[in-house]
């Protein structure tokens, strides 16, 4: 992906640049910059579509002088869509308006504060944007609220197939003093009743090590070196992934 014509960025401006690809017209694609030590201006990730061989790129100039693109060295990188991919446009859906009136509809009965309301750590925001958000975060209260003993619902459920060829990473039983026993048993008991957790009883089984944290509570650190010496490794280079994805 190159400049098409030599641009002159003014100071502190949000320009539109055309760039050159080779793709296809009509071809929809996503933009990634190229790595550069310039800070003073910086191109956005873009998703365009091709015309005349060409798309258009926002390029940010962030301090006081003038930059000159070079027109014949590569900026960017270009990865087509799939079809299956879901492009969403920039159709004002999320003004604020509009999602104060979302929320509002989400509203069903009274949702009660949250557990933890008062260390949410939502990010730098304005006092009615983030009241906004902790409205909405209330009405999904048993989705983002962390139970005792397990993670929030929202982290959970997430399954991942590890390809270990024909081995299986099987270990003896081990055995803990009685103060870790009990340790480990109310800790597995809690997360059992709250389903973070289920009994198995395959050929599965990993060493976990019992780590104290600052506030008297004990963490599980699973020892998973014996399964990745069975795991079958790809190969496959990290911008091949992206192109795949």
């Amino acid at each position: 992906m190159r400049l098409a014509k030599s641009v002159k960025l003014a100071t502190n401006t949000r320009s539109a640049v055309r760039m050159k690809v080779d793709a296809d017209d009509g071809t929809t694609g996503v933009f990634l910059p190229k790595p550069t030590t310039n800070r003073h201006w910086l191109i956005a990730l873009t998703v365009d579509t091709v015309k005349d061989e060409m798309v258009g790129v926002v390029v940010l100039s962030m301090e006081g002088r003038r930059e000159k693109l070079p027109a014949r060295e590569a900026l960017d990188m270009c990865i087509p869509t799939d079809d299956d991919m879901l492009i969403l446009p920039l159709n004002r859906e999320l003004e604020r308006n509009r999602v104060v009136k979302w929320v509002a509809a989400l509203k069903k009965e009274y949702a009660r504060p949250l557990l933890d309301e008062d260390q949410l750590g939502i990010g730098d925001m304005e006092v009615t944007d983030m009241d906004l958000g902790i409205a909405l975060l209330r009405q999904y209260a048993g989705i983002v609220e962390r139970k005792p003993g397990c993670p929030p619902l929202a982290k959970v459920n997430v399954e991942h197939h590890i390809n270990t060829g024909k081995h299986c990473a099987e270990h003896a039983a081990q055995t803990q003093t009685r103060r870790e026993d009990l340790l480990i048993n109310k800790d597995v008991g809690e997360m059992l009743s709250n389903q973070a957790i289920e009994p198995e009883e395959d050929a599965w089984g990993f060493p976990v090590v019992v780590v104290r944290k600052k506030n008297g509570s004990v963490r599980f650190c699973i020892d998973y070196r014996s399964l990745n010496a069975v795991t079958v490794k790809m190969s496959i280079l990290c911008r091949e992934w992206m192109i795949l994805w």
